[in-house]
């Protein structure tokens, strides 16, 4: 039967044991061999390939070499990559009309901390009232802008950061058996508020201010506890820092409006959640390292639009594809580095 057009008919093999089957047979070893030596090239160029470009466009798995990124570079990279990006060079803090709560909440801050301080130095002496008090002056009064709206005055502000510091010490925070560790810590990205000790292991506390909080959203505050970035990232550094495992991360709210209110919740934690945190956070900072350095793109999160109040750059992002020959125009201004 003829051959279909165009095609090729496979070769007969010789019989076994004739000079032409050993031929064909040697020649076939050559020809393994030549395609041994080609793929095993070829897999090694690819290898050296691959790695070389692993280095410019795969973030590396060692997390020895990541940088650790603070808590609010990271939360706000979880929100979106290209706000955390633009927020390098552009203001993306939206503080609407200006209004005492942000001061007044650095105030009992800065007054818990003397609190908490003296705790520290002198573990059986009087709540240092005088102390504090002063320094909720000190703060608003060095801190008060001199474009402040007239609605607002020092003194109005003052008898708010006494009732929001009266509410928090009402709530007995700390456990009077608690030895304080450290107030206002910083471990170089970040600073945490107040680390104690119980005979079962470390505590680690953040205050947290709310301008405002609706008594319907209280709950809902709280609950984030357990889910707060920063806090993991405080737990994990608390336990490098004094080598001892951290049993709780805890959170005191303080809301100032539409009353003064203050909860807390206190959510136990293991090492072995510490190493899973761990796990997820430095495989983020890596991404931010690639991204920060040109080999990973920056791309937006638009699940991360309309959170926290919806984002300052919303318009520039969406209806201007992020251009930032554009930003000026859209009355948004450029960081201003000292």
């Amino acid at each position: 039967m003829s051959s279909d057009s165009g095609s090729t008919p496979l070769p007969s093999p010789s019989p076994q044991g004739s000079p032409a089957a050993s031929a064909q047979s040697a020649e076939m070893q050559k020809s393994v061999e030549r395609l041994s030596s080609t793929l095993a090239s070829t897999l090694a160029s690819l290898s050296n390939a691959t790695a070389g470009n692993a280095a410019s466009v795969v973030p590396s798995l060692d997390p020895t070499d990541s940088k650790v990124w603070s808590p609010s570079q990271t939360e706000t990279f979880s929100r979106c990559p290209r706000l955390w990006d633009l927020g390098r060079r552009w203001e993306t803090f939206n503080p609407g009309c200006w209004g005492p709560e942000r001061l007044v909440g650095n105030a009992v801050h800065a007054a818990l901390a003397v609190w908490m301080r003296d705790r520290q130095r002198f573990p059986d002496a009087p709540t240092p009232l005088d102390e504090m008090d002063n320094k909720l002056g000190e703060v608003i009064g060095d801190e008060w802008p001199d474009d402040a709206p007239e609605v607002y005055t020092p003194e109005g502000a003052m008898v708010l950061a006494r009732k929001a510091l009266a509410a928090v010490m009402k709530k007995e925070p700390v456990p009077l058996t608690a030895k304080i560790v450290a107030v206002e810590h910083s471990f170089g990205e970040s600073i945490v508020d107040l680390v104690y000790l119980m005979p079962e292991g470390l505590y680690v506390l953040d205050w947290k201010t709310h301008a405002k909080l609706e008594p319907h959203y209280r709950q809902a505050r709280m609950d984030e506890t357990i889910r707060t970035h920063q806090l993991w990232h405080y737990a994990w550094r608390a336990r490098q820092k004094w080598m001892h495992s951290v049993v709780a991360i805890e959170k005191v709210a303080v809301a100032l409006q539409p009353s003064v209110w203050v909860g807390k919740r206190s959510e136990p934690i293991t090492d072995e959640r510490i190493d899973k945190w761990y796990e997820g956070a430095s495989s983020m900072w890596r991404i931010m390292d690639a991204m920060r350095a040109g080999r990973l793109p920056v791309h937006p999160r638009f699940e991360g639009c309309g959170i926290y109040g919806g984002c300052p750059l919303l318009v520039a992002c969406h209806m201007h594809g992020a251009d930032e020959s554009k930003f000026e125009a859209l009355n948004l201004k450029r960081k201003v580095w000292r």
